[in-house]
């Protein structure tokens, strides 16, 4: 049987614009995909909205103002005997700053399992793009 190579390729590019559409119905903060960390208790891609794109032991994310985002941790993980790490993420500007709480934040209420997350550009508040794990 002979396969033509156009067919093919029309049909994978069909496949990727139906699952990439898919992706926005998600509502923004709720992790849209699993994200795949072995050794990390916690991990989460978001988007500057706090959209989550993909992650593990992240129950939502919240932006609570310009900048400043609370990151539910899942049930059982206990992040502050860890030691949280964060980075810009994709499509973050090359001047960014980020910050992860060292223990509960007045920002998320001195919740135990939210972590504070702050994002900014040259010293002030600004939404970015980030990357969180807990390992």
């Amino acid at each position: 049987m002979k396969f033509n190579p156009g067919l093919i390729v029309g049909a994978l590019v069909a496949a990727l614009a139906a699952t990439a559409g898919l992706g926005g119905v998600a509502l923004a903060g709720t992790p849209q995909a699993p994200l795949h960390a072995p050794y990390a208790q916690a991990a989460a891609v978001v988007k500057a909205d706090a959209t989550v794109v993909r992650a593990k032991g992240v129950v939502q994310v919240d932006r609570v103002n310009a900048g400043r985002y609370c990151v539910t941790i899942a049930d059982g993980i206990d992040w502050a005997k860890s030691t949280p790490q964060a980075t810009i993420g994709p499509g973050g500007k090359w001047n960014g700053e980020i910050r992860v709480a060292a223990e509960p934040s007045k920002v998320c209420g001195k919740d135990p399992r939210k972590l504070g997350v702050y994002t900014g550009v040259n010293g002030a508040y600004a939404d970015q793009p980030f990357n969180v794990l807990v390992p």
